[in-house]
């Protein structure tokens, strides 16, 4: 019977050098991967082998695919290899000797210059590195890695920084790859602190013992002359799975190895492939800028999918059908005979990933759009990478509109101050829209799209979060005008007409004015209704807290000064920003609060404390101070007796919205529907409801 042959990490780095190549993805492992590799490591048994998974290599036959600094050994005939499959983990697997190194050489004494690993192996730390890190040319500087990323990785100067300590130039670009590597980097110390701190050098020898002969990979050696392109796919649909936009990179680079060398050189080719690389490295760099919110990969490459392609959906992974099954295929290149399916059908399986239908649209038009069978030419693909690209670029900007790279200051005030609006609001299917019209901006193709992110958000909060429509309505509709937008086959103020007359249907002709029109109001109506019947009536409103701040901003604007800052109101993670009942929820027997209550009845007074009126945003550390003190203090701030030190600031230094509420003298019923009334105003006059008198009085909800 045939049996497995499985290898130690000792043994694969044995007289060997590995490589990976530029169609494979950065290094992806994340929390759970790397604490379920410790887990193994902290669970192996004296000697026992554990299986780590499997490792795919294809040795460099070629002198000319060989870099300058490993010519050296690649003429010593010492093996260099690209990896395949197992990349993750060989990753993880050096990062944690490196990190190991670092820590024995800063917590252990040393001896005659070197330091102990492991008696038991007789390993010490410059063997470590002989082994396992790197080596040197007797007449160069450099070191050549036994593993590393080719020059042209994005990752490249990263590793060599951060994981291996090299020094090198300060401005290197992040991406979310490179974010991975510094965590795992920082997991490891971590862990061997905690180890080193429980069991002292007995424990980092046996960690070591374990990690370089106990775990075991199963090493499969590929022939030169097999597809590796095709190998890359198939292998990576195990462990944690390639996104999208990772497997798109590798096809656009195995397809331009299949065009004859007279419609493109060798030197065309090599070419197209590294702007394929360099597209790669800037689109990841763009979808990890802001570390706090990495952007989804697969969200990304849809959202280009509609812009650039013609729109269809008939169920989620169209894109990626599209892309991978129709346009970037090798019978494009090679233009292979057609594969004949003349009685040919398949059987429909049931499946819940269909689309949630917003709009009648006919099979025939969701079945022929984007089919293609045109021939891909170098052109194509140069065009299609170097758009997307860009548009990585738009992308992140419609997420960080005030990020301080220059890239991004071609925008005007007002635009950044829409794009954040519609951020908070929740922007929806709105995005490759809005990123299609940033691309327009940038190409200095249209002049300002202030007007178009107005019309959206006004949408967005009278269509999803006043009138309570589903979140798709609409949907194909908008994701259809992105690619017609960006290609001119329409323009802005078609979209923003169609914008107010999609609004318009949510309104009704008024009875007393023929020539007014006044939002039809009663989704919202029973909306609030419900809350104060079940839950805390305007305090469970979800969009309490985007309202009171466009409150706040407009009261603000008239004062031409900024007081209150989104993310102040609601991210500060320490002083999260919450909402505050001015008449407290709880009012005791002989709180100063009794008598504004004094008249009410159990119901009425619940209405009252949750009615818009008597809502106000405060951070969450004021809120807990203020508890339920009284209004004078709540205005003016108090101070303790004993000694007269303040404790806390009141509404009379704090925001334009506590401000205002400082100038009452008293704060009864009578205060608090007088300012539910001007806010219900502002909600009319802000998105232009017309609300009528009796609307508005509808939403004070009085009793």
């Amino acid at each position: 019977m045939a049996k497995i042959q499985t290898e130690s990490v000792h043994q694969i780095f044995n007289k060997s050098i590995y490589r990976i190549p530029d169609y494979q993805r950065g290094y992806a492992w994340q929390t759970r991967q790397l604490k379920d590799f410790w887990d193994d490591l902290q669970n192996l048994n004296g000697h026992n082998k554990h299986f780590t998974g499997q490792l795919s290599i294809r040795q460099i036959e070629d002198v000319s695919q060989v870099q300058h600094n490993d010519l050296w050994q690649f003429q010593k005939s010492t093996p260099i290899f690209d990896v395949l499959d197992g990349q993750q983990r060989l990753t993880t697997i050096v990062i944690l000797i490196q990190v190991l190194v670092n820590f024995v050489k800063e917590k252990y004494e040393p001896i005659d210059g070197d330091y102990w690993i492991s008696r038991e192996q007789s390993t010490t730390v410059n063997d470590v590195i002989n082994d396992y890190l790197y080596t040197k040319h007797r007449l160069q500087m450099k070191r050549t890695y036994f593993f590393d990323y080719y020059e042209d990785n994005p990752s490249y100067r990263f590793f060599h920084k951060e994981i291996y300590g090299e020094e090198t130039e300060s401005n290197i670009q992040e991406s979310f790859y490179t974010h991975n590597l510094f965590n795992a980097k920082k997991f490891f110390y971590n862990n061997l602190s905690a180890l080193y701190e429980r069991e002292g050098e007995n424990g980092i020898e046996v960690l070591f013992g374990k990690l370089t002969t106990s775990l075991q990979f199963i090493r499969y050696e590929i022939d030169s002359n097999f597809d590796v392109f095709v190998a890359f796919e198939t292998m990576n649909n195990r462990g944690k799975p390639l996104s999208n936009l990772e497997i798109l990179k590798n096809r656009l680079i195995y397809l331009t190895t299949l065009f004859s060398d007279d419609v493109l050189s060798s030197v065309g080719k090599q070419e197209l492939r590294e702007s394929i690389n360099d597209s790669w490295k800037e689109i990841y760099q763009n979808l990890g800028k802001n570390k706090e919110s990495v952007l989804s990969d697969n969200d990304f490459l849809r959202a280009h999918w509609i812009i650039y392609f013609t729109y269809s959906r008939k169920r989620g992974n169209d894109y990626i059908d599209y892309l991978l099954n129709k346009k970037f295929v090798t019978t494009n290149i090679n233009q292979s005979p057609k594969v004949t399916l003349d009685g040919i059908s398949d059987l429909a399986e049931l499946s819940d990933d269909l689309i949630e239908v917003d709009e009648v649209v006919s099979e025939s038009e969701i079945d022929s759009a984007g089919i293609n069978n045109e021939k891909l030419t170098r052109d194509d693909i140069k065009n299609y990478v170097d758009n997307l690209k860009r548009a990585s670029s738009m992308w992140f900007l419609s997420y960080n509109p005030w990020h301080s790279d220059n890239t991004y200051q071609f925008l005007l005030e007002s635009e950044k101050i829409w794009l954040d609006r519609i951020n908070r609001l929740g922007i929806n299917y709105f995005r490759p829209l809005v990123t299609a019209a940033l691309m327009l901006r940038f190409e200095r193709k249209v002049n300002d799209i202030t007007d178009l992110l107005k019309e959206i958000e006004r949408w967005l909060f009278i269509s999803f979060h006043l009138s309570g429509q589903r979140s798709n309505t609409k949907s194909s509709q908008y994701n259809k005008l992105a690619k017609e937008l960006y290609s001119q086959e329409t323009n802005i103020t078609k979209v923003i007409e169609l914008l107010k007359n999609d609004i318009d249907e949510l309104f009704i002709d008024s009875e007393t004015d023929p020539g007014l029109r006044h939002y039809r109001l009663n989704n919202f109506i029973d909306l609030i209704e419900k809350k104060f019947r079940y839950e805390l009536g305007y305090y469970s409103w979800r969009d309490r807290h985007y309202f009171l701040f466009e409150y706040e901003a407009s009261i603000r604007e008239e004062e031409n000064e900024k007081k209150l800052d989104w993310q102040d109101f609601v991210k500060v993670e320490k002083d999260k920003v919450t909402i505050e009942h001015i008449l407290p929820q709880t009012v005791t027997s002989d709180s100063t609060w009794q008598s504004a209550i004094s008249t009410l009845n159990s119901s009425q007074q619940f209405y009252l404390t949750h009615s818009l009126g008597n809502l106000l945003a405060l951070s969450r550390s004021k809120n807990s101070k203020f508890s339920n003190d009284s209004f004078e203090d709540k205005k003016n701030g108090r101070y303790r007796e004993s000694d007269d030190k303040l404790l806390y600031r009141g509404y009379s230094h704090g925001s334009h919205s506590e401000i205002e509420v400082s100038k009452n003298s008293q704060w009864t019923s009578e205060e608090i529907y007088a300012r539910g009334k001007k806010m219900v105003d502002f909600l009319s006059d802000r998105w232009e409801l017309n609300l009528t008198d009796e609307q508005k009085e509808k939403l004070l909800f009085k009793i």
